[in-house]
């Protein structure tokens, strides 16, 4: 009995009546549902719903941002000077060639670390595999001649 007391008491000091959990159906008549992930296909279900809240920031930032359409922003800007500069340093002047590309500045391939990191063991397999091979066509080549040899004695 102590604990269902003191079970009570939290209740009420957290505003939680017994009153208010019998009443919680009509509560349930007045909830707004919210669909996060699901469109309802019901017209019933679609007019009671809310709308959701990314969707409403989306179409605020929407019409704050049409306004803002005729300037360009900072970030067009500088990539607009980014690409200038680009243009700039690729073509080398007095060359005669400008469409040509310094290869000194352009960037490496995504795994040229990758490769550089395994250039010992490729090595050491390259090796490996050449004395395998090796060593195969010598066994065949014994193989032969013993067989040549065998004839030659039958005959």
């Amino acid at each position: 009995m102590d604990r269902k007391a003191r079970l009570t008491a939290l209740a009420a000091r957290a505003g939680r009546n017994q009153e208010q959990e019998e009443n919680s159906p009509s509560d349930e008549e007045n909830k707004v549902l919210k669909f996060r992930n699901y469109v309802p296909k019901d017209e019933f279900l679609d007019q009671d719903a809310e709308e959701p809240a990314l969707k409403r920031q989306r179409q605020e930032n929407e019409t704050e941002g049409a306004e803002e359409i005729d300037e360009p922003s900072e970030l067009d800007k500088a990539l607009l000077e980014a690409k200038i500069d680009a243009d700039i340093i690729t073509k080398q002047p007095g060359t005669g060639n400008e469409s040509e590309i310094n290869i000194a500045s352009a960037p490496k391939k995504v795994n040229w670390d990758l490769k550089r990191d395994i250039a010992k063991k490729i090595n050491r397999l390259e090796r490996r595999t050449q004395k395998a091979v090796v060593e195969l066509l010598r066994q065949r080549l014994e193989e032969e001649a013993e067989k040549e040899a065998g004839e030659d004695d039958l005959d």
